[in-house]
């Protein structure tokens, strides 16, 4: 696999990648997240159907509504995904992995229907998500696990993963999440395979989840820092994550939306083009990634989101207004996404 790109429909050159949205779900269930509020009108919304009586409340608080955490359709999935491709898109990492309802041959089937290149996750998402006896388990055997999605296929499906992550981790990281990111390390010394880490998307652990993937073995070059949209105004905490060889991935374009529960703002598209410039300016344009990481219906254009073509319909026209040039909006697109995903070269022992 050294030099190649594994898709669910099988190995794939890095030449044919094309234009690549690097962390996206198409079927998901992120209902992990769901918790229950004191207020009794956040207590009616939380059985509510999405529809249009309830977008704006849900928009205020798009984890609480039980509904709105599934995306469990697949001719939707479908129907959503072509809209990126009609759009000039060519491929996706669906980061959906164990704890968030992976469902392999339905991506098989999705990447058949619309011609997108699918490339799906490995690993545990979050701890609160984490089977009970996970913290039995050892490194080396969770290890083992994802090098078997990897390099057998998932299960009995045979449907083969291309990414690790994504690793989910807490502000404080539990001890399972990093149990789950040294084995992460491992899988990726075994394979040559990347590895995308879920970050809580408003605190500043990034450097703390590297540590422990360096001291693991990690190639951090192969290492995406998901969820990093919402902290765009430090661009020092980003700068430092690039230097250190990590890909800083600006993945919430298009989520416009507040999260009141715990009080926090996703963040605009505005504020994560003027930290992209920035980060350009200081050398880190090469360690640039964009996604929306479309998980929730609101999201969806079924449901008066945006889309999965949302960064080529609307955010690349506002990169060219800004002045952006083409070699930077291809290498944010294309060369970057192709580079990480494109597996290294196994280490010759595990330690």
């Amino acid at each position: 696999m050294q030099g190649k790109v594994m898709t669910v429909l099988g190995v794939l050159d890095p030449a044919d990648l094309g234009i690549t949205l690097t962390h996206e779900h198409l079927l998901v269930d992120l209902r992990v997240w769901s918790q229950d509020p004191h207020d009794e009108q956040k207590k009616a919304l939380i059985h509510a159907p999405v529809d249009l009586s309830t977008l704006g409340a849900i928009r205020r608080d798009p984890l609480l509504n039980l509904d709105n955490c599934v995306l469990d359709d697949m001719a939707l999935a479908i129907a959503e995904l072509r809209q990126f491709k009609a759009a000039g898109g060519s491929s996706m990492v669906d980061c959906t992995n164990n704890g968030l309802n992976r469902a392999p041959l339905a991506l098989k089937d999705i990447a058949r229907a619309t011609g997108v290149h699918i490339i799906m996750g490995s690993g545990y998402y979050i701890g609160r998500s984490h089977p009970r006896d996970l913290h039995t388990r050892s490194v080396e055997a969770i290890a083992d696990e994802i090098v078997n999605d990897l390099t057998v296929g998932v299960g009995d499906t045979g449907v083969r993963s291309g990414l690790i992550g994504e690793i989910g981790t807490s502000y404080k990281i539990r001890e399972t999440e990093k149990k789950v990111l040294q084995a992460a390390a491992r899988a990726q010394r075994r394979t040559g395979a990347p590895i995308s880490v879920h970050l809580l998307p408003w605190r500043k652990n990034g450097g703390e989840a590297l540590d422990i993937l360096e001291d693991a073995g990690a190639d951090l070059q192969q290492v995406i820092l998901s969820h990093l949209s919402p902290t765009s105004d430090d661009v020092r905490y980003h700068t430092a994550l690039a230097r250190r060889g990590a890909y800083v991935e600006y993945d919430f374009f298009g989520m416009e939306f507040y999260v009141d529960t715990v009080g926090q703002y996703m963040g605009s598209d505005y504020h994560s083009l003027t930290a992209i410039k920035r980060l350009i300016d200081e050398g880190c344009l090469e360690r640039l990634l964009l996604s929306h990481d479309t998980s929730t219906k609101i999201q969806l254009t079924r449901y008066g989101g945006w889309g999965y073509a949302h960064l080529l319909k609307n955010v690349v026209p506002l990169l060219q207004r800004r002045g952006f040039g083409e070699r930077e909006i291809t290498t944010l697109l294309v060369e970057n996404p192709r580079r990480v995903l494109t597996w290294g070269t196994p280490a010759r022992f595990d330690d």
